[in-house]
């Protein structure tokens, strides 16, 4: 209490307290949570998806601003503090100019930092872009907060959320794959293509492997797609095939950067 900070004396058991001063109170050791850097021009917007945000990731300090040059605006100290940053682009194309001005900024002066664009539109066109960009994460608007708190703490742990059904779009309108793409993150058995290689997949495969490019388990494909565990294995056996994949990890990387490589 305030009070006794200034020097209210209370009774302890018939002691009397000493007396304490501003002086001898002891300050609040300084916050170093991480920063959720929250970019949105809209007002309204803004203070309904900091709060949105704060309640998902309470382990986060949530900084609603602006746009990016109110995050360059921070001082040094405050700006090192930013761990995630999340774009709201609204119902604008990931194409569009200013976007991919504020994108371009974004990765420049915070390399290191996870990137999240949230925005109205779903289409598979919105994904491949928004791999070619290099951002992590895409979250429409149009799913649950249950849901966007699982694409944080995704994106928060390493990894790249993009919307299984606008991936299937995009794998969908893919009919090739370039004889040059390969797999060069995993130290053996590299993924090779021949020219003459095209591989399709059925619509079931396109909605397992975009599953499998959000890194879900077996059981959430399951459940997500409403078939049996055992189904699923069978068509990521029939997909690792087609792709040549030796696992079914270097099958997604296959397919997202597939993705990210295509044209818009």
């Amino acid at each position: 209490m305030i009070s006794r900070a200034m020097g209210e004396e209370r009774s302890n058991g018939g002691k009397v307290a000493p007396i304490r001063t501003f002086a001898e109170v002891k300050k609040p050791e300084p916050n170093h949570r991480p920063v959720l850097a929250l970019l949105d021009p809209r007002p309204l917007t803004r203070e309904s998806f900091s709060q949105l945000f704060r309640a998902a990731t309470r382990d986060y300090i949530v900084l609603p601003l602006s746009g990016p040059e109110d995050l360059l605006d921070l001082r040094s100290d405050a700006a090192a503090d930013v761990k995630l940053v999340v774009l709201n682009i609204a119902s604008r194309s990931i194409s569009d100019k200013p976007v991919r001005e504020d994108i371009r900024v974004l990765r420049h002066n915070f390399r290191d930092c996870p990137i999240i664009i949230l925005g109205d539109r779903t289409n598979g066109s919105q994904v491949t872009q928004a791999a070619q960009q290099g951002v992590n994460g895409y979250i429409p608007t149009t799913l649950t907060a249950t849901v966007v708190k699982e694409a944080l703490r995704l994106v928060r742990a390493g990894g790249i959320f993009l919307p299984a059904g606008a991936l299937v779009d995009a794998l969908a309108q893919l009919s090739t794959i370039p004889s040059e793409f390969h797999i060069d993150e995993t130290p053996c058995n590299p993924i090779e293509q021949s020219e003459s290689s095209t591989p399709t997949f059925t619509p079931r495969q396109q909605q397992v492997l975009a599953h499998l490019c959000r890194g879900d388990p077996n059981k959430v494909i399951a459940y997500e797609l409403n078939m049996q565990e055992s189904t699923v294995k069978v068509h990521i056996r029939q997909i690792m095939k087609k792709l040549k994949a030796t696992n079914r990890t270097q099958a997604a990387l296959y397919a997202m950067k597939l993705v990210g490589s295509s044209k818009p």
